[in-house]
């Protein structure tokens, strides 16, 4: 069903609203505790890399080496794997980074600001 248009335009509805809840949730959380809400948004985006993260070093070491379907032969999938392990590791570098800058930045200006 996920890849019939249908399916796919209600995950895309289901995405949107997720994200919006999830401003809307972030600004409130700001608007009442001003820059500890930021750490805190930061620690939080931290915890969700993480997350990510140990879940995509589980599934390789629950199945090591498994040849996940496809046609193509073995090394050309290897290869696809990696790729997609690469860019992968990349988004979560970069997630990790915004999120040490807000943990950072919120954690500095509480101290300035508020103590």
């Amino acid at each position: 069903m996920l890849g019939s248009g249908l399916g796919r335009k209600l995950l895309y509805v289901a995405a949107c609203i997720g994200w919006a809840l999830l401003g809307l949730l972030a600004w409130k959380l700001v608007e009442r505790v001003g820059w500890l809400g930021v750490a805190l948004l930061g620690v939080i985006v931290l915890f969700v890399v993480q997350r990510a993260e140990m879940n995509e070093e589980s599934s390789d070491i629950i199945v090591p080496g498994a040849h996940r379907g496809g046609d193509g032969p073995r090394a050309e999938r290897r290869l696809a794997d990696q790729a997609q392990k690469t860019e992968f590791e990349r988004w979560l570098a970069a997630t990790r980074a915004i999120g040490f800058a807000l943990a950072a930045l919120g954690a500095f200006m509480f101290m300035r600001h508020q103590l």
